[in-house]
């Protein structure tokens, strides 16, 4: 007969720090496993995190079931969840410049907000010429029209967005395209 030891099960505790994020804060979570090696948290909103203590940035208001789940060698991992309601203010903008130069920094034009529900996003060229348009707020500009790189100046853009709460929001402005 084979009998396999194992050691104990793991204990799934954590601890956060703060119930209700309202300022467009980080939540940290502190990890108080018991019996524990490894970790895998779901925080509901499409994302994970194996880090030991992480923090997490809700980009959404609502409430949100998080859950921490400890391993160890055994066979048997502990789920613990909490609910997390979130409530902070919606905030959308675009950054004024970038430079989509292929050093991995700043090279995408990106609408920047957090409890972004909805947006349109465009940029124009000094003859009024769109060169991009998205809905999409992870889809940014990379500096090129019709497959071709534009040139280093000025362009143009206008944002219609819907935040949280139905927040109805028309920027526009321009961007400075550095090469």
């Amino acid at each position: 007969i084979i009998i396999d030891v194992f050691q104990s099960a793991p204990i799934a505790q954590f601890s956060v720090s703060t119930q209700n994020p309202s300022s467009n804060e980080p939540v940290l979570f502190t990890n108080q496993s018991f019996n524990a090696t490894a970790y895998y948290w779901t925080f509901n909103d499409g994302t994970t995190s194996n880090d030991v203590n992480p923090a997490h940035i809700f980009q959404n208001n609502g409430q949100f079931l998080v859950c921490l789940t400890a391993y160890n060698n055994g066979p048997c991992p502990d789920t613990t969840c909490r609910l997390i309601f979130v409530n902070f203010t919606p905030i959308i903008d675009v950054p004024n410049a970038f430079s989509p130069n292929g050093d991995g920094q700043n090279d995408i034009l990106l609408v920047k907000g957090r409890g972004v529900q909805s947006i349109l996003f465009r940029v124009f060229n000094r003859w009024g010429e769109k060169v991009f348009e998205t809905n999409n707020i992870n889809t940014g500009w990379d500096g090129t029209y019709k497959g071709e790189p534009q040139e280093m100046e000025v362009y143009a853009w206008t944002l219609n967005a819907v935040l949280d709460g139905n927040i109805s929001v028309i920027k526009s402005g321009n961007v400075t395209l550095i090469r």
